[in-house]
């Protein structure tokens, strides 16, 4: 099992999601969380991956993004529980401006 952790510097969660359901064939849902700093998306994929594109501009009441390892990408996509982490960040590749900056394997 693998998680995958990519950002974007420049681009809109919107613009991020559209690439991620074109690249991956998925459908993102937006859902709500004050964890997540307000609005994000989301999808679980057949297989049971959790696909998460995350506003990471967006600080916490105590001045904190969502990922501040990352605080230096307006959105991060977080891909969970997934068994083909090469199959998708090959995937992903094909985003502008979408860039690889993590990968735990257990």
């Amino acid at each position: 099992m693998e998680t995958i952790i990519c950002g974007s510097g420049n681009a809109s969660i919107d613009e991020v999601g559209g690439q991620v359901d074109r690249l991956l064939g998925v459908a993102l849902e937006p859902h709500e969380s004050s964890y997540f700093g307000g609005g994000y998306l989301t999808v679980t994929t057949e297989l049971d991956e959790e696909i998460k594109v995350v506003d990471n501009s967006v600080e916490d009441g105590d001045g904190e993004v969502t990922y501040p390892e990352f605080a230096g990408h307006a959105v991060i996509v977080e891909i969970e529980e997934t068994e083909r982490g090469d199959e998708l960040v090959g995937k992903l590749a094909g985003a502008p401006d979408l860039y690889l900056l993590k990968r735990v394997t257990w």
